[in-house]
């Protein structure tokens, strides 16, 4: 199992949703649009960054991953996800891209980073750039309504955190800025775009970071505990559940049946309704250049 800012986010949701999903792989076999809309909107935001103002090349990119999943007649059912709000954000993103002063330095790139002498962490950051301030690294994000919740929660979020502890490890920290969320927010009649800047210098991040390590440890400990587990004990005495995020973000969660049924899920085959699709943020190395010390 490969930890990185997903798993360990996972893990701080329920240990038992981290087994099933990066454990046993185990993904809904539905096409989820707040999913399949960001993956899009990920790869349209790297060609605009790569090749500043062409939006059309940009569009291209969005749809050759959104017509995988959606055919014309369902756009209108994922209402404000669609092409046609993808398109209109796209070029006010170009727009807005004109008028920002900085280099970027790389786009969607991943590797493997120490966070403690005997622990490390994988990473996948969509954006590296450097401006007046320093280096940042970018993380884009889409929603579907703004919220002081949904600003104010970057602060304190540990995939920010292990992006800056990578920063400084690979560039040095004299040269590091921080993190920042580069988020657009989707309505059906308009759009937003929208920066939360999180500083490396943030009082929490001390605490943060320990936090983060500590999780780390409870995640290797429940790998331990799990193998020395067997399919026909009565109870599985590793990732247990935390019964307050079942109905997380107003949805059930996709693993709610097997948790209460299952008390041992360990010899369990993937179930109908479900396929196997192991995560692995280092995919995104092929083919592509990777982060060293001093890199640039």
């Amino acid at each position: 199992m490969i930890i990185d800012s997903t798993t360990l986010s996972a893990f701080l949701r329920c240990a038992r949703y981290t087994f099933f999903r990066f454990r046993k792989h185990w993904q809904l076999d539905t096409p989820n649009i707040h999913l399949e809309f960001g993956i899009a909107w990920h790869e349209a935001k790297e060609h605009l960054l790569i090749h500043n103002d062409d939006v059309e090349g940009a569009f291209e990119k969005f749809m050759e991953h959104y017509s995988k999943f959606y055919t014309p007649q369902q756009y209108e059912a994922n209402s404000p996800k669609t092409p046609a709000n993808a398109l209109d954000a796209l070029a006010s993103y170009a727009d807005k891209l004109k008028t920002i002063e900085r280099k970027v330095l790389f786009t969607e790139v991943a590797g493997i980073a120490p966070l403690a002498e005997d622990c490390d962490i994988a990473f996948k950051i969509d954006a590296v750039v450097e401006d007046s301030q320093g280096i940042w690294a970018i993380d884009h994000k889409t929603g579907s309504r703004l919220t002081q919740a949904w600003t104010d929660g970057w602060v304190t979020s540990p995939q920010l955190a292990i992006y800056t502890h990578v920063l400084n490890h690979f560039f040095g920290e004299s040269r590091v800025a921080g993190a920042r969320v580069e988020g657009t927010i989707f309505r059906k009649h308009d759009h937003e775009h929208l920066e939360v800047p999180v500083r490396k210098s943030a009082a929490s991040f001390g605490a943060l970071f320990w936090s983060i390590l500590h999780n780390v440890d409870l995640i290797k400990w429940n790998i331990e505990q799990e193998s020395n587990s067997q399919p026909d004990d009565e109870i599985l005495t590793a990732w247990p559940m935390n019964p307050n995020s079942c109905f997380d973000f107003g949805r059930k969660c996709p693993y709610w049946d097997f948790c209460t049924t299952w008390s041992n899920p360990l010899g369990r085959q993937c179930p109908a309704g479900f396929r196997v699709e192991e995560w692995n943020p280092l995919s995104v190395l092929e083919g592509r250049q990777q982060l060293e010390r001093t890199s640039v």
